[in-house]
């Protein structure tokens, strides 16, 4: 008796073989220094406000303020990811109302004056997301009786 292997090789079926997974093999694009160093700041303050509720004393809340004013950076040119420049503003809010219960008169005056005109410019932006947490931050200043 001779075993045929051949025969019992042509029985067995191969199992199919499975794609592989497409891999996007492009390279992120690279944030522009201006634009990573004001990401870099907006994520640096959600920190510390979800931590401690307020800014640290030794940082400036006007020199804050001025950098946020900054976000017309947060382009897609400049390799900012999308949603960047409606999380500034929202970081904004959060932080103006931080700032207009926790912080002198005269601070808050100023910073009120910075992201203001920052939220003016942003009223007439194409995407709705952006105008409208611009708004919102108008909103809240109006609503605030700072004034």
């Amino acid at each position: 008796m001779f075993l045929d292997l051949e025969d019992d090789a042509d029985d067995k079926q191969e199992a199919p073989e499975e794609p592989e997974p497409e891999v996007d093999d492009t390279p992120e694009p690279e944030v522009n220094p201006e634009a990573k160093n004001l990401l870099d700041t907006i994520e640096d303050i959600k920190n510390f406000l979800k931590r401690s509720g307020d800014l640290p004393a030794y940082i400036s809340r006007e020199n804050i303020c001025n950098e946020l004013a900054g976000l017309d950076i947060l382009t897609e040119e400049s390799g900012a990811p999308p949603g960047s420049k409606l999380d500034a503003l929202t970081t904004s809010t959060t932080l103006l109302d931080v700032i207009m219960t926790k912080t002198d008169e005269n601070t808050v005056k100023a910073c009120v004056g910075i992201l203001v005109a920052m939220s003016l410019e942003q009223l007439t932006s194409d995407d709705p997301e952006i105008s409208g947490a611009a708004k919102n931050l108008i909103d809240q200043v109006l609503t605030s009786n700072i004034y």
